[in-house]
């Protein structure tokens, strides 16, 4: 029976995963702490120059979403185009001042005031519980 099982799998490609993984490719001190991508959330801290672990996602086409932290500065941001991957690829979100819009520090392209709240209300709404995150300086604020 188990043979039958594992030949089914096989012919049938259910093994054949679909990953994201989150590169950090900032060069400073900036820690990605998750992203958000589609329906799958990467948890993990991603230190700069380094990469998350994978985990399985569904194909799509979306923006991905993120938290980060510099010097004990916090910020959201999100990446500058859609970013798609097939079924059985792997994704690579690629973090960088030159792939993300919201990093007051390293851009001038800035996220509107409502794109930061659908972030911090909707995406990363634990994360931001009780705060409110000003997009024009990159700083969260408690009420």
């Amino acid at each position: 029976m188990k043979r039958l099982l594992l030949l089914f799998l096989a012919m049938c490609g259910c093994d054949d995963a679909t990953t994201i993984v989150v590169d950090n490719a900032y060069t400073d001190d900036t820690v990605v702490d998750e992203v958000w991508w589609s329906q799958t959330l990467v948890p993990d801290q991603v230190a700069p120059g380094s990469e998350s672990p994978a985990y399985r996602t569904t194909p799509a086409l979306e923006t991905a979403y993120v938290v980060a932290e510099r010097g004990g500065n916090v910020f959201v941001a999100r990446t500058v185009i859609p970013l798609g991957v097939n079924r059985s690829a792997e994704l690579h979100v690629v973090v960088s001042p030159q792939n993300i819009v919201g990093d007051c520090a390293f851009s001038s392209a800035r996220l509107t005031q409502p794109e930061a709240d659908f972030i911090t209300q909707r995406i990363f709404p634990g994360r931001f519980a009780g705060a409110v995150y000003d997009a024009a300086t990159c700083k969260t604020f408690k009420p």
